[in-house]
């Protein structure tokens, strides 16, 4: 894998050259020009590069902003359009022969990072300081973003200087607006200037844990204090250093542990003891613990924190977690996502970036309705909870009836619900029965219930899922 500094030279190759392109000024020193100030600056704020490397050194910290990065990347985004005959949305890859440049790129945004990588990334980025970067770079002919970390944009632009302001290691690049992917959660106290990270809002407390965390480290190598306090009456300066000596050459080590020293005068020892429980570190460093994780968003149960749960508190936390933790995030993400990557490769604004939606449904609550109401579903739905595909021709778009659990289509039940029962005719001993040689006529206006397994229609195989928009979307599986 190349080193950093490696893919920061291939970015400031990439950048060399580029050049600063003004902003058209007209009708700019309105309201916007008094908000902004001509001489706002923007520059990084202080602590930046340093809760960036809390990261690393930090684990209740990384744990969870992994966590909630290792969610936003693990979702998978689509590009969506409608579909002119149907008149529903689609993905690109079934709506178009060939594949769209928006999907060449998502497959492959630059040769270092996969897409989901660069999302984690920059999820890592937003939560700790609020801002997330990436450059983009045509210079081989198709367009590639390159991360670059936000203590590296070290100047946003303003009216008088519209661009950004990238400190590589071969010098500043003025880098233009259009050529910067800026993902930003603003700071209310300071809208218009540099982004603020949930992390930065945690400062004591991550400094608190940290300087526990390093007392208890010292407590196990030194005990924090010195063990033992060694004096005696008419004991000189030379007396002490050498009874030192003596008592570190004999007493010292492992292998002089339990052996005894014996003295030719009055000595004092006092023994200093230190009880790491009362000191109250443990649960000081829970606290902060419990402080940290509750600020990001994150039930105990996703990080593994079972002492004060129940099966009930586990299957709710990962409904917490989707629907209030990551959900908020995607959708924040996938706008900025349409107006600074989609409009780049889509003129006609037609095309939807979505995704999956990671919320999970009530699969219990579901199930107690379709118990109850059977009838309510079509064969398609009830198969689509157990993870089968729809049957082919419409045949599963069918309802049972109550009482009979005979499937009709909707529009059967429109027109008056199931036919009345006629009982079958009472066979009489003269009557032949049907011989296996006469076929059995099936009318055409009649749907069999069972479709052969080697009914198909495609051998592609689809799923149907809910996107971030609630659009209802049928993706190659």
């Amino acid at each position: 894998m190349p080193t950093q500094r490696t893919i920061f030279q291939r970015v400031g190759k990439a950048l060399s050259g580029i050049a600063p392109r003004a902003l058209g000024r007209s009708g700019e020193q309105g309201m916007f020009a008094s908000i902004m100030g001509q001489g706002r600056t923007g520059f990084a704020k202080r602590g930046v590069p340093q809760f960036l490397k809390s990261f690393n050194e930090l684990p209740w910290l990384r744990a969870s902003v992994t966590k909630i990065a290792s969610g936003i990347g693990g979702t998978e985004f689509l590009f969506l359009a409608e579909d002119p005959e149907t008149e529903q949305m689609v993905t690109l890859d079934d709506l178009l022969t060939t594949n769209h440049p928006l999907d060449t790129f998502i497959k492959n945004p630059n040769p270092y990072f996969s897409w989901r990588t660069l999302l984690w990334m920059w999820s890592v980025h937003l939560e700790l300081v609020g801002e997330a970067y990436g450059v983009w770079d045509n210079s081989s002919g198709v367009d590639q973003i390159w991360p670059v970390t936000p203590d590296k944009i070290t100047q946003y632009p303003t009216l008088d200087e519209p661009y950004f302001l990238l400190q590589l290691e071969n010098g500043s690049h003025e880098i233009p607006i259009s050529q910067v992917l800026w993902l930003n959660n603003p700071d209310p106290a300071s809208p218009y200037a540099r982004g603020s990270g949930i992390a930065q809002s945690l400062d004591d407390e991550l400094n608190t844990d940290e300087a526990a965390a390093k007392t208890i480290s010292a407590f196990f190598q030194n005990r924090a204090i010195q063990p033992l306090l060694i004096y005696g009456a008419g004991l000189n300066a030379e007396g002490t250093k050498k009874l030192e000596e003596e008592w570190m050459d004999k007493q010292a080590g492992f292998f002089n542990a339990y052996k005894p020293y014996f003295l030719n005068r009055k000595v004092e020892i006092k023994e200093l003891q230190q009880n790491l429980a009362s000191s109250e570190f443990v649960e000081l460093r829970k606290y902060e613990r419990d402080t940290i994780i509750q600020v990001f968003g994150i039930p105990p149960e996703i990080l593994g924190i079972l002492q004060n749960s129940n099966r009930a508190t586990i299957e709710a936390a990962d409904l917490f977690f989707s629907r209030y933790t990551l959900l908020p995030r995607l959708e924040q993400i996938r706008e900025q996502f349409q107006t600074q990557v989609v409009s780049r490769f889509d003129d006609t604004g037609l095309i939807e970036i979505d995704f999956v939606n990671p919320v999970q449904e009530d699969k219990y609550y579901e199930l107690e309705v379709m118990k109850a109401f059977p009838f309510a579903f079509t064969l398609d739905q009830v198969r689509a909870k157990a993870g089968e595909d729809p049957l082919p021709d419409g045949y599963g778009e069918v309802h049972p009836t109550p009482g009979t659990m005979v499937y009709l289509h909707d529009y059967e039940i429109s027109e008056g619900g199931a036919p009345p029962v006629t009982p079958e005719p009472v066979m009489s001993p003269a009557e032949p029965m049907l011989q296996p040689t006469e076929p059995l006529q099936v009318e055409p206006s009649e749907q069999p219930l069972m479709v052969p397994l080697s009914h198909k229609t495609s051998k592609v195989k689809y799923k149907t899922i809910t996107t971030g928009k609630g659009y209802r979307v049928k993706v190659r599986r």
